[in-house]
């Protein structure tokens, strides 16, 4: 109903701009009266007659020319109402795709990752709350699906605050204004969803995460002068072994090192020591979450072919993101 209605305003339009262009207003026969003599002989023309006043404002047109328009003028005209009902086609069949919209529709928007992977780990998308949302946005429970295949993903639950070891409780995922979340095809490499945070860069040392994690941890010499419990004047050792490690790094060295140096490595150089150190940081939490929708590689029977995902199509997709009622929140097409 929506897109026929574009249709129709789009063919007004055109017959609109054709009147423009064959002279509009300052055609002389818009202006010759509110009615025309009937042809009644051989070689009469046609004249307007009565109160012109009455459609003019009383202006006296009396020997003015109609203006004439070029032929470019016209065609330019012409083109581009063309490419005004060109637009207003596919903003039909956008509308069409898009289906019944939510009302959260402009509060959250879905884009493309990295959708031609052949590993599930590695093939996302993303999804961003606005700046300019009025509140916080529940999105455990929404859909992600394939428009090409009617293949759905719903998206879980998720801890904001993971901790390494333990099996973290979950939670619904919340997005407040200007956050985002990568929905991940594959599986959680420490086993469900997660928000990022200051320290989350130290799980990337023995995990792989696609797209890499952030890497904000403080590093490993400021740790160092704020927490080493050693005379540091006197340790040289463990001064060098810490100049010498790089951001979200636990050092590996244990053999020659003193006490107080594996103290601090084990307390504060790891993701969970991390976290105890800075959870109360001001600059603590990220505006990130890592979802995974938990595909799993398929291996076809008689078939050495692996089917990664088995969700979206390599190309030619259109893929709806839905909320809890089945309305599209947004659309991505590719």
């Amino acid at each position: 109903m929506y897109s026929d209605g574009l249709f129709f305003l789009g063919v007004l339009v055109f017959f609109f701009v054709l009147w423009l262009a064959g002279g509009g207003p300052n055609n002389s026969i818009s202006f010759s009266g509110p009615f025309i003599t009937p042809v009644t002989g051989v070689g009469q023309t046609q004249v307007g007659y009565g109160d012109t006043s009455l459609f003019r404002g009383g202006i006296n047109v009396t020997g003015t020319l109609p203006t004439v328009r070029s032929s470019s003028e016209i065609r330019g005209n012409l083109q581009n109402i063309e490419y005004q009902l060109s637009n207003l086609q596919l903003d039909a069949k956008r509308q069409a795709l898009f289906s019944s919209p939510s009302p959260k529709r402009g509060m959250v928007t879905l884009s493309g990752g990295n959708l031609s992977a052949t590993d599930p780990s590695q093939e996302y998308l993303m999804i961003q709350a606005s700046s300019n949302a009025q509140e916080p946005i529940t999105i455990t429970g929404w859909r992600v699906m394939s428009v090409a295949t009617d293949k759905y993903a719903v998206i879980p639950r998720g801890t904001r605050l993971p901790t390494s070891g333990t099996l973290n409780a979950s939670e619904p995922i919340v997005l407040y204004p200007g956050e985002r979340a990568y929905l991940i095809t594959g599986e959680s490499p420490i086993g469900g969803s997660f928000a990022e945070n200051k320290c989350t860069g130290y799980l990337e040392m023995n995990q792989s995460f696609n797209p890499s994690l952030s890497k904000r941890c403080p590093s490993a010499s400021e740790e160092f002068d704020k927490y080493f419990a050693g005379n540091p004047y006197k340790d040289n050792a463990c001064y060098t072994l810490i100049r010498s490690t790089n951001t979200c790094v636990t050092p590996e060295e244990r053999s020659r090192i003193s006490a107080n140096c594996l103290s601090l490595i084990d307390s504060r150089l790891t993701y969970n020591g991390c976290v105890a150190s800075h959870r109360y940081d001001s600059n603590f939490e990220s505006n990130t979450w890592r979802v995974y929708l938990g595909r799993t590689e398929i291996t076809r029977k008689n078939d050495s072919t692996r089917n990664y995902g088995d969700l979206w199509k390599d190309s030619r997709e259109a893929i709806r993101l839905l909320d809890e009622n089945g309305l599209t929140v947004d659309l991505y097409t590719y």
